[in-house]
């Protein structure tokens, strides 16, 4: 909790220097967030920092799709100072999409591990997906899953229930097995 809250801290913090959002005949201080993210502690979190440092977080949540088809609408104007996505995979088609810019800041350089921001330093990673695999004992044999890729065992063909392919969840998880595993052992499991 501690490694998150000085990460958005100094995401906030950056995108407040970058663009100080102050309304005509306002003395207020705000950064604008967009955020898939519907967690209490994120929210804990923004509360903290707008009484440590005075600058107000507004809080705009909406689907992750729903963000990044905000962010094409309003291009150049878009009111987003931060965006923060659940996923890898929303995270860089908004890269590759434009939607996205970089910046410099020490304290993400420092605070996030290599793997987990962009080479181009347009987006950061406050966090990693745990993907669990639930069995029914009575159903299937447990001892014979140890990873995803047991999953496409014909034994278990009819057994196994996973989002629709076109989940950017998916995805990521076609990603990272392309990743660990390889493009042609990941195409087998198909």
């Amino acid at each position: 909790m501690q490694k998150l809250k000085k990460v958005i801290y100094s995401a906030l913090a950056f995108t407040f220097l970058l663009n100080v959002n102050i309304p005509v005949n306002s003395t207020e201080k705000e950064v604008k967030v967009f955020s898939g993210r519907h967690y209490n502690t994120d929210r804990s979190v923004y509360k903290k920092f707008a009484q440590e440092t005075g600058i107000k977080v507004r809080l705009i949540e909406a689907a992750g799709i729903s963000l990044i088809e905000r962010l094409k609408r309003e291009g150049k104007n878009s009111q987003a100072d931060l965006i923060l996505l659940v996923d890898a995979a929303r995270i860089t088609n908004a890269a590759k999409l434009g939607l996205l810019q970089s910046i410099e800041s020490n304290n993400l350089e420092n605070d996030v591990p290599v793997g987990l921001k962009d080479p181009d330093k347009e987006w950061y990673a406050l966090t990693r997906r745990v993907r669990v695999m639930v069995a029914n004992p009575k159903v299937v044999d447990v001892s014979k899953i140890n990873d995803y890729t047991d999953l496409a065992d014909p034994s278990l063909k009819g057994k196994v229930c996973l989002r629709n392919r076109k989940s950017p969840y998916n995805q990521s998880l076609v990603a990272n097995q392309i990743i660990n595993k390889g493009e042609e052992a990941t195409k087998k499991l198909a």
